[in-house]
Formats: structure tokens, C-alpha cells, sequence
């Protein structure tokens, strides 16, 4: 119930956001929230109970909707970010390397814990710090 609230609130979110601020500082954000939001849960395995149930859920909904609203800013901003003779291969690529990511998560979800809850936090990180390399594109090519 909360990732499926938090996908219906992200998105329209992400978009205001990304309309608003642009592409850099909207990336930076969200992905700032989903960092934050990932932080805590690496140490749910040992926390009190009454942190399991309130903190915990809050956490996962913050992280959610920081990644979601960034996967919907990145098909509405791909044309922002790159020029359009690229952007048809630049998406291309991102979405193979995507997809075999995507072939190890069933593996990444049977590590004991807190494994894959330190593995999404170092890859919010990065694309928190990747973020700060976005530039804006120009008529000119890069």
C-alpha cells in the first residue's frame, strides 16, 4: 500500500519539481530524498520494534518516492539532457544496462540482510553525486 502510494504522489511530484527547478537540481533532490529514506533501514535488523513500525515504513516511502519520481523525470528530461541525434542511443544503452541490472536482483534479494538495503544506499549515493555532472544542454553539440 505505501509503494503504490508513494508511485501515485512521486510522479506528478517529480514532474512539478522537474518543470520548476530543471533537470540538475530536480535529480539532486529526489535523489537526495531516496538517499535519506534508504539510510535508515540498514539498521531496522537490530532496532526496536516500535522503530520497525513507524520508522521503517516512513523510510521506505521516502525512498520509493525519491526513485520513482526520478525514473518519470528521466523519460520526461532524457530530451533535455542530450541532444536528439544521441538521444535515442543514450536511452538505448541506459535501458540494456538497465535491464541486466535487473537480472541480478532476484540474487541481490536473497543476501542476508542488511546487504541489499547497503547496496540500493551506495547506488542512491552515486546517482546523488552523478547528478552533480548533469549540465544543461545547448543548441551546440557537446
Amino acid at each position: 500500500m505505501f509503494s503504490s502510494l508513494s508511485d501515485t504522489i512521486s510522479r506528478p511530484f517529480g514532474l512539478l519539481i522537474y518543470r520548476r527547478m530543471g533537470p540538475k537540481r530536480a535529480f539532486l533532490l529526489l535523489f537526495s530524498i531516496g538517499f535519506i529514506g534508504s539510510i535508515p533501514v540498514i539498521f531496522s535488523e537490530t532496532a526496536s520494534q516500535g522503530f520497525k513500525d513507524y520508522v521503517v515504513p516512513a523510510c521506505l516511502f521516502l525512498m520509493n518516492f525519491g526513485s520513482s519520481a526520478t525514473f518519470g523525470n528521466l523519460y520526461i528530461g532524457h530530451m533535455d539532457l542530450f541532444p536528439v541525434v544521441f538521444s535515442t542511443t543514450s536511452m538505448g544503452i541506459c535501458n540494456i544496462v538497465a535491464r541486466l541490472c535487473t537480472v541480478f536482483a532476484p540474487v541481490v534479494a536473497e543476501i542476508d540482510e542488511p546487504t541489499p538495503e547497503i547496496l540500493i544506499t551506495i547506488l542512491m549515493g552515486a546517482a546523488l553525486v552523478i547528478s552533480l555532472f548533469i549540465r544543461n544542454k545547448t543548441n551546440q553539440y557537446y
